[in-house]
């Protein structure tokens, strides 16, 4: 008979699809908020911005390639990323007539930087995510396994 207490749910196995598309939608969100920010920033955040969007857009296909440093990476940038946009929404102040435009790209992005940290927390994400990686980082559900 076997130990059903044993076996991993079956429940999570859309974890690693939603994890793939929210991160290729964050990936999408950021270029886009990349290419509309010259329109309304002035200074020097005219070049700043496009490069952090671009950055962190990068961080996210290192993270889909699963290098060995971009998981705790994009986790504190999820969490930074999520407070930031719910705490300062986009205001007409400042984008002017490109803020509803921002209102969606952010809603796009904390809605992704949400749903990224949640999967992040499911073992088949982690296993994805430590199968590749040259040095596997210790997850949550090691104890289980091993």
């Amino acid at each position: 008979m076997r130990n059903i207490l044993r076996e991993r749910p079956r429940s999570n196995r859309i974890m690693l699809p939603v994890f793939i598309f929210s991160t290729y939608t964050l990936i999408l969100a950021l270029g886009c908020h990349a290419a509309v920010s010259p329109h309304y920033e002035t200074g020097i955040f005219v070049f700043l911005s496009p490069a952090i969007f671009l950055l962190s857009a990068g961080l996210f296909v290192t993270l889909l390639c699963r290098v060995k440093k971009s998981w705790l990476w994009a986790v504190c940038y999820s969490l930074v990323s999520v407070l930031i946009n719910v705490i300062f929404p986009p205001a007409e102040a400042f984008f002017g007539e490109f803020t509803q435009l921002a209102q969606w790209l952010v809603g796009f992005e904390v809605a992704c930087g949400l749903s990224i940290l949640l999967c992040m927390q499911s073992p088949q994400v982690q296993d994805w995510f430590a199968a590749r990686s040259p040095t596997r980082p210790r997850m949550q559900h090691d104890h289980i396994t091993s």
